[in-house]
């Protein structure tokens, strides 16, 4: 077992770079889980600062405009395309919507009725058309005989969704869970590298012209040779994947 115990010598003559590769490794597993443990589970609906401006002032359009006032911020406007433009650029308003004249009848006849303007900077103000295709839909369910039944319209768009919070170890397994996916999809990596690095300065070593023209003359077998290079190889992926095993369970075990 000369090579392999050679291999291992010259291997181990390399412990500065190896200390360095863990001790950067680790301080940067650290700072990336530093926050995710303080982190609180909220959940906050937001209200967008949003102008309507009604041409058609009819019963479903003051529907809308009172759901819309319910899930929103009304905000002044002008019938005044430049206007509105300036509002939104100006971080005045989310979003404008202009409901068009006749909208009732454009809304049976499932033709797209209403105009928005919205701050597309902003992903929030995206989320006002989900709200009116919501309204639209559930407006489209209740018309019968050629009517809406409005009331309808509000008792099922008051219908609250009950957000259950996680509770605080739930939330703090999954954080965890979270970390060590992080941590062992960027190890592999720093893992590699350091094969490379370590396994390729020993192996440089072996192709020293001194150290071939031994090999050459020595009694060992080639076979016995490579298999003794080799399992001095694995030794040394062993003893490196194993310091980061044993690192994380220490940091989150």
């Amino acid at each position: 077992m000369t090579v392999y115990k050679y291999f291992l010598k010259i291997a181990l003559e390399n412990k500065k770079s190896i200390m360095a590769y863990i001790i950067i490794f680790f301080i940067m597993s650290l700072l990336s889980s530093a926050g995710a443990s303080q982190r609180e589970a909220e959940f906050i609906e937001t209200k967008l600062d949003i102008g309507i401006i009604d041409y058609s002032n009819d019963e479903l359009s003051m529907e809308l405009k009172k759901y819309l006032g319910g899930k929103n911020n009304i905000v002044d406007t002008k019938e005044d395309l430049e206007y509105i433009k300036e509002q939104i650029f100006l971080e005045m308003a989310d979003a404008i919507i202009i409901i068009p004249e006749n909208f009732q009848e454009k809304v049976i006849n499932k033709e797209n009725a209403i105009e928005i303007y919205n701050d597309e900077r902003k992903i929030g103000s995206m989320g006002i058309q989900n709200q009116i295709n919501k309204f639209l839909l559930f407006a489209n369910a209740t018309y019968e005989n050629g009517k809406y039944n409005l009331a309808d319209v509000d008792l099922a768009l008051k219908e609250n969704i009950n957000v259950k919070l996680i509770d605080n170890n739930t939330a703090k397994n999954i954080s965890i869970n979270e970390w060590f996916r992080n941590y062992f999809n960027f190890t592999s990596y720093v893992i590699i590298g350091m094969y490379i690095s370590i396994i390729g300065l020993v192996m440089a070593d072996f192709t020293d012209e001194n150290i071939e023209k031994r090999t050459k003359i020595s009694s060992k077998k080639f076979l016995n040779f490579n298999k003794e290079i080799y399992l001095g190889q694995l030794t040394i992926a062993f003893i490196i994947t194993s310091v980061f095993i044993l690192g994380s369970i220490a940091l989150k075990g």
